[in-house]
């Protein structure tokens, strides 16, 4: 499995890096500019992620928006890939806020976890969605 981690916080970017150590490869980004280019990277060697996590409140950019911009180039490199290709994209956040959640759900988003991030609920969804 290939991870994205969307996180400007080095805790939490420590802390699902542990979590998810024995799953994959991981990269992470800590800037919406620095992920699209990471994700569109990926998608341009035909090598994309499977799993990507997004802080919704990010330094530059809205986490929301950043989940429009994956979804749009999926589409777009979807021909290249030779399948309706689409990552398992899981939002985090620090805030309850039931807008929040509906946003993300509205935006084909795969899951929502609140920080602080339980190791038992990520690797059930992992398990869930298949992702090894």
């Amino acid at each position: 499995m290939k991870v994205l981690l969307i996180e400007d916080d080095p805790v939490c970017v420590k802390q699902l890096q542990y979590i998810l150590k024995d799953r994959g490869i991981i990269h992470s980004a800590m800037t919406a500019k620095e992920a699209v280019a990471a994700f569109e990277h990926a998608l341009q060697t035909k090598q994309p992620y499977n799993f990507v996590t997004l802080d919704i409140f990010l330094p530059d950019k809205d986490g929301f928006d950043v989940l429009l911009e994956i979804r749009d180039l999926e589409k777009k490199y979807s021909y290249a890939l030779a399948t309706n290709y689409k990552a398992v994209i899981c939002m985090l956040t620090s805030s309850k806020d039931l807008d929040h959640y509906l946003a993300s759900v509205i935006e084909e988003c795969d899951g929502y976890f609140v920080k602080p991030i339980s190791s038992w609920k990520m690797l059930n969804f992992l398990d869930k969605h298949s992702l090894e």
